[in-house]
């Protein structure tokens, strides 16, 4: 065989090696460690968390008339947007193992709140102010919840907290 041809079959085989390779690592999702889990479900709640918390502020200062319906109807679309993309940048996640179940827990949690966020933006849109102060008070509830599960997700499953 000449050196020509010898150098397109390993051309060739490398090519095919490679994409071998990309098949491969693109079928199935990789696991990260259960800390780094641990880690990212804390962002997603974080984040979900302060989206939750600036609509509800919005919220409060437009029935006080400090601000424009158009800004709530721009904070509250904005929300929705950034916390739908948290969640489901943290649900395509594979979780470990032993975080099988609070993975659920959380994707349970930031569709809830994400839902929430949702039926606020509804809300807002169609100017139904009489619905505004019971959002906010499920606002405030879907923050204490989001504080206590990322209290939670600190520690390893079934570890005490150290606080």
């Amino acid at each position: 065989m000449s050196p020509r041809w010898r150098g397109l079959v390993r051309a060739m085989s490398l090519v095919a090696a490679l994409a071998q390779l990309a098949l491969l690592t693109a079928c199935a999702p990789g696991t990260p460690d259960e800390g780094s889990w641990r880690l990212d479900a804390r962002h997603a709640v974080s984040d979900v968390s302060s989206q939750t918390a600036a609509v509800k502020l919005a919220l409060d200062q437009e029935r006080r008339g400090h601000v424009f319906a158009r800004y709530l109807q721009t904070v509250a679309v904005e929300a929705e947007e950034n916390a739908g993309a948290s969640s489901e940048k943290f649900s395509a996640t594979q979780p470990p193992a032993a975080e099988t179940s609070r993975y659920s827990r959380v994707t349970d949690e930031l569709e809830r709140d994400t839902g929430l966020l949702a039926d606020v933006r509804i809300a807002v849109v169609a100017r139904r102010e009489s619905e505004y102060a019971a959002l906010a008070h499920q606002l405030a509830a879907a923050s204490e919840r989001l504080a206590t599960l990322e209290r939670e997700l600190e520690h390893a499953p079934g570890a005490a907290s150290h606080r």
